[in-house]
């Protein structure tokens, strides 16, 4: 029973196909690369035909249409974007249905574009999510989309829409982590905490665990910020001032769906009963009416008995 196949084989399986068929045949590879063929100049030729260099490094950009885009408009965003490739020198591309679109770029035009894709990311915020993967060779550009769809899910829940692998650090390592045990982890430490906390807790970490920074940036007096901290110690029992703790918090923030919760003040409300009540006034005096007197005896408030 044969468990692989190497290149030997492979040739052998293109050759008899062709033989079957008459037509030319590629064995590819689950990663896109060319493992046989019976005309081995074929890629070359179909290279040299759109100027693609053998040699040069290259860039895979992914551009995901969001869900909520109607597929009715898809072919405005289509010409959008397609204007956007002509702009940066990109021949290769192609639409994957049904909201993908895949590009790529050599890499000396991406430095000089840069700026141009980030504009377009941010000018369709509402629309599209951009990925840029790092510089491959032609024959290693699998490379490349495998590092684009990484930039990709670094941009889950983050409020951005534009993402280069190049500069991603920890969210190397976070995109990795499966949705089973993300959910195991968010549990152990962060699932008893209210979104309003998950937002001190932001703010705090964001102002490099500054007591007056994180102050100054929620308008919340000291005293009440401590309150606050120790609360959220109690509850889910990991203190955000000591270090090992803040470092389970702050990467239970980075895998959070709501890692872009922001904190706000509202103003303080008075009770149903009281805000039922006017406003403290001094209560005016009873008018007492005049009193008429007759000529008789008899006050005329009263009458005799």
């Amino acid at each position: 029973m044969i468990n692989s196949v190497n290149d030997i084989l492979a040739q052998q399986i293109v050759d008899t196909v062709k033989d079957i068929c008459g037509y030319d045949i590629n064995f590819i590879r689950p990663d896109g690369s060319v493992f046989a063929s019976t005309d081995p100049d074929y890629l070359a030729d179909c290279l040299k035909e759109f100027a693609i260099d053998l040699n040069s490094p290259k860039r895979f950009i992914l551009i995901q249409v969001n869900s909520g885009y109607p597929q009715i408009n898809m072919s405005l965003l289509d010409q959008k974007i397609s204007r956007l490739f002509s702009q940066t020198g990109i021949r290769l591309f192609t639409f994957r249905c049904p909201r993908e679109f895949l590009a790529v770029t050599e890499e000396k035009d991406y430095e000089q574009n840069r700026i141009l894709f980030q504009q377009f990311a941010q000018n369709n915020k509402e629309l599209i999510k951009m990925a840029v993967g790092k510089p491959e060779k032609l024959f290693h550009l699998y490379a490349s989309y495998n590092s684009s769809r990484t930039a990709l899910k670094s941009l889950s829940g983050s409020g951005r829409n534009f993402a280069v692998f190049d500069d991603l650090t920890l969210e190397l390592i976070l995109s990795s982590v499966d949705e089973n045990s993300k959910k195991d982890f968010l549990q152990k430490t962060t699932g008893c905490l209210s979104t309003e906390e998950l937002a001190i807790i932001k703010a705090y970490f964001s102002e490099d665990m500054s007591l007056a920074g994180t102050c100054s940036k929620l308008y919340l007096h000291k005293n009440t910020l401590q309150y606050k901290l120790n609360h959220i110690y109690k509850k889910s029992g990991l203190n955000p001032r000591r270090f090992r703790d803040a470092v389970l918090l702050y990467l239970a923030l980075k895998l959070s769906p709501l890692r872009n919760v922001s904190f706000s003040r509202q103003p303080e409300q008075s009770s149903p009963a009281a805000s039922s009540l006017p406003s403290r006034q001094r209560a005016p005096l009873p008018v007492r009416p005049a009193h008429r007197w007759d000529s008789g005896p008899q006050h005329t408030a009263g009458k005799a008995r």
